[in-house]
């Protein structure tokens, strides 16, 4: 599922900073100091952002001495992108799918390192150092991640409830992709006029551990959940191929859209229209709660993936300061706060108390009114700290503590902390990802015979690099490799 993403451009405004080591006098008749911090949003309507805006103005005054003011516009990665390639002012910013290493890449990021310790102490205790280390590239810090759900289950499918009731078929006993197979045809027989199965976001196979990435594109990965040291090109293992085989086969069988290039609007809604049976997702605790939110369909999710950090995904989504900041240390403190602070937290997951949500006795937040709507809702992992936020109705009360034990007790990948600096091969990087790009929506999607259309993809990305890409990542693999065991040594 393809979502816009939106921005907004937090505008913090105060008469107190530290600039190049000097603090500024409150009574100072110097112009007011700005800092400005970008965070993706998804279509939040600017009168919801204003509301917000004057909440987190009381608290941030009053801790901090100065102002917020949220900008949004059309476009994150757009903008971000435009703000960075001039001298226009941005601080902080969120940068997510791949926007870290390309900003790293392109020379937009500042070390992190000491302003963490002076003003940052909040932001460890709360992240910890572990995962913060993993944001280094090339031994420095340059970003700090969010402190979400790293981890996921793959190969899961969302499916309609009332359906399965409807012919008597209980999710737990769909233990295998022949299990899911047999619902898949018994419900094309007797629903004709339903979609069996459609992506929950990207293709029918961005679920997959080996293609999932936050941090952008990656060919070169590491298989068996991330537990195989050895660096194999995604795209020539048997297991990328036996996948596009069975998409192939659901398409064949007419569980899947013919029109695929048509599809626009998001998952959920086409299941509220009662247009499709099931659509593919990431599995995490409360992961069913999360999808009925807002939609009269109870969804049941079938897992039949494994729960894992495949890779270096803690570093996927992390906070930066930019080079455009004008003052690195009154930045890291506002990160400091939007890490610290449950109220902040709250209002830009959920929005205004009274207005967005309301508490209940039993200590859960809900929806304010019939409508059952709030454009904040399942936007917390955008933000800095959704482990301080409250607990929406119908999850489980300890819910933040479960996706922590979650993270912890999934199978962890060999490489993380490390993230791949393609600054050498960005020619051959970008003409890759554009190969792959192009081909990932036919062959993933099942509309064309899988060994024709992954030997000319494979052909085309040999042809443009892809091999120069492998052996660097290989290179840089291995080299971080030994520098960690090292240091594991010498403790």
């Amino acid at each position: 599922m393809k979502k816009k993403i939106g921005i907004i451009l937090i505008i913090v405004m105060g008469a107190c900073m530290l600039l190049g080591g000097k603090h500024i006098d409150k009574n100072s008749t110097l112009k007011k100091t700005k800092i400005v911090m970008a965070i993706p949003f998804d279509n939040i309507p600017q009168k919801d952002i204003l509301m917000v805006e004057k909440e987190v103005n009381k608290i941030v005054e009053k801790k901090l001495g100065i102002q917020v003011q949220f900008v949004a516009t059309a476009s994150y990665s757009k903008e971000v992108s435009l703000l960075l390639s001039g001298k226009e002012q941005l601080d902080i910013m969120a940068a997510p799918y791949g926007k870290y290493m390309e900003a790293y890449i392109n020379g937009m990021l500042i070390p992190l390192d000491d302003y963490l310790e002076k003003y940052g102490q909040g932001i460890i205790e709360q992240v910890g150092r572990k995962n913060i280390e993993c944001c280094n590239i090339n031994n420095t810090l340059y970003g700090v991640p969010t402190n979400s759900d790293y981890a996921c289950v793959d190969n899961c499918y969302m499916l309609r409830k009332d359906i399965l009731d409807k012919y008597n078929i209980k999710a737990e006993d769909i233990k295998s992709f022949s299990d899911l197979e047999k619902v898949f045809a018994l419900i094309k027989k007797n629903e004709p006029n339903l979609t069996i199965l459609i992506p929950g976001y990207g293709t029918i196979l961005s679920t997959q551990y080996y293609l999932v990435s936050n941090n952008g594109f990656r060919p070169g990965v590491h298989m068996d959940y991330g537990r195989n040291e050895k660096i194999d090109n995604v795209f020539e293992t048997e297991e990328y191929m036996d996948a596009l085989k069975r998409i192939r086969k659901w398409y064949l069988k007419g569980y899947l859209r013919k029109d695929i290039f048509g599809e626009t609007e998001p998952a959920l809604k086409r299941v509220k229209q009662g247009k499709v049976f099931a659509y593919t997702t990431k599995g995490k605790p409360g992961i069913e709660s999360q999808d009925k939110t807002g939609e009269d369909n109870e969804m049941v999710c079938v897992k039949l993936g494994k729960a894992s950090i495949s890779y270096n995904s803690i570093s996927g989504h992390p906070y930066v300061i930019t080079k455009n900041t004008i003052s690195p240390e009154l930045a890291m403190k506002v990160l400091n706060l939007f890490y610290t602070d449950a109220d902040i937290m709250n209002l830009l997951s959920y929005g205004v108390e009274g207005v967005h949500y309301k508490k209940l006795d039993n200590g859960f937040i809900t929806y304010v009114g019939k409508e059952k709507k709030n454009p904040f809702l399942n936007n917390a992992w955008n933000m800095p700290n959704q482990f301080i936020t409250y607990v929406w109705e119908g999850n489980d009360k300890n819910l933040w503590e479960n996706l922590k034990k979650f993270n912890e007790e999934s199978i962890q990948s060999c490489e993380l902390g490390f993230n791949f600096d393609f600054s050498e091969v960005v020619a051959e990087y970008a003409s890759v990802r554009e190969i792959y790009k192009t081909y990932n929506v036919i062959l993933e999607n099942g509309l064309v015979n899988p060994e024709d259309g992954l030997q000319h993809m494979l052909q085309e990305m040999r042809e443009n690099g892809m091999n120069r890409i492998l052996t660097l990542e290989k290179k840089q693999f291995e080299s971080w490799e030994k520098g960690k065991k090292k240091e594991e040594k010498s403790k």
